[in-house]
């Protein structure tokens, strides 16, 4: 009820409080993109919070949250990976994880 009030407060006034938060989650993307393009790994950050195994999937699935643009995209898809091979994560199984953990176990159950 209260958002309600709020909507009919604002018509009367001549805004809107849904454009506000339009306007104020534009803002927060754009600064939140700024921050990728500076430092692409926080993506890899993102993720990892996310999950404990992931893959170039995955990655692509959180950086596209931030970045609309195609271009933009596959360059800092290609940054991101590139990054990663060089912080160490490895890929197994089509997977990504920290170069620290340990390999999966290659027995199989009888």
């Amino acid at each position: 009820m209260a958002t309600k009030a709020i909507d009919r407060k604002g018509k009367k006034a001549g805004w809107s409080p849904k454009l506000e938060r339009v306007a104020l989650h534009e803002e927060r993307k754009t600064d939140n993109r700024q921050r990728i393009l500076r430092r692409p790994e926080i993506v890899l950050d993102l993720v990892s919070r996310e999950m404990s195994v992931f893959t170039e999937r995955d990655i692509a699935r959180v950086l596209h949250r931030y970045v609309d643009d195609a271009g933009t995209f596959q360059h800092l898809m290609a940054r991101i990976l590139q990054n990663r091979k060089r912080s160490g994560w490895r890929v197994s199984a089509s997977h990504l994880r920290p170069a620290s953990a340990s390999p999966p176990s290659t027995r199989r159950a009888s």
